[in-house]
């Protein structure tokens, strides 16, 4: 019978994870079904602690699920199953992007999944740049002319 006495069982609202049910016995021989598995659904870390420089927090959603934690503090937290819209700020480019906090997070540290990947680099035309380089084909800068020496 031990093999069956997981089935059936699952976490209630609000709670997320495989339960393991496992039978003991107590002080006086009596069996006891001990419940594991089930963790406090937790909300993500938001985007505030991007660079707000470079990144813009355009919208964050709450979760579809009502009641659940976080969202509604400055960016510092999103709700499982929230997302957030995030794009590049000013000269900086890249695609917008959407960040998810996974509806089943039981982490209170995990950070935002974003898709695409979340990306915003200096324009490739900048102007203008220091005195002695030339902007080549390469990503990199490279000296101008007559100086040399390595860029850093």
């Amino acid at each position: 019978r031990d093999a069956n006495i997981s089935s059936g069982w699952k976490c209630t609202t609000k709670y997320a994870g495989v339960v393991q049910a496992t039978c003991i016995f107590d002080e006086t021989c009596t069996p006891v079904v001990n419940l594991e598995g089930c963790d406090l659904i937790q909300s993500c870390v938001g985007p505030a602690s991007l660079d707000l420089c470079k990144y813009s927090i355009n919208v964050c959603y709450d979760s579809p699920i009502p009641g659940m934690p976080g969202g509604n503090d400055g960016y510092q937290t999103v709700q499982p199953g929230g997302s957030c819209e995030i794009s590049c700020r000013g000269l900086f480019v890249g695609k917008p992007t959407v960040g998810r906090c996974p509806a089943n997070n039981t982490d209170p540290w995990t950070k935002l999944e974003y898709d695409p990947a979340l990306l915003c680099d200096c324009p490739q035309d900048l102007d203008p740049w220091p005195d002695g380089y030339n902007q080549s084909d390469e990503s990199d800068e490279t000296p101008s002319d007559g100086i040399v020496g390595s860029s850093r």
